[in-house]
């Protein structure tokens, strides 16, 4: 009966080992856009108050996510993208969702860049 006990031990040892390997192997998925359409974030910099038209800014950053009328002169533009990836265990069960978040708005008056307001935030849910 030892030899049989200590087979048992070993395979018990063996079925351990192996269920934590699989229960700690785990995989982020690529970064999706849920919400808004990517744009080029790290770009803004090229935009500048006063100096930069709609026709420029489009050039650089694509097409709004949101347009909005303020006004007889005044527009917004709306720049949001929010992507998310997510840490599953075995490869299937969700565990953590990674997000991105950026958004820019910009506000013409007429057609130059009146206000810039960006922000970046990185999160976990």
């Amino acid at each position: 009966m030892p030899v049989r006990s200590a087979r048992l031990r070993i395979l018990c040892g063996a079925l351990a080992i192996g269920a934590l390997v699989a229960l700690t192997s785990c995989s982020v998925s690529d970064p999706k856009v849920t919400i808004g359409r990517a744009f080029p974030f790290e770009r803004l910099v090229a935009i500048h108050e006063g100096r930069t038209t709609k026709r420029q800014v489009e050039e650089i950053l694509g097409k709004p996510y949101k347009e909005e009328k303020l006004g007889p002169r005044k527009l917004r533009w709306r720049y949001y993208s929010r992507e998310e990836s997510v840490k599953r265990a075995l490869f299937v069960i969700p565990m953590t969702t990674y997000v991105n978040e950026r958004e820019a708005i910009l506000i013409f008056d007429g057609a130059f860049v009146d206000t810039l307001e960006k922000s970046h935030r990185q999160f976990t849910e």
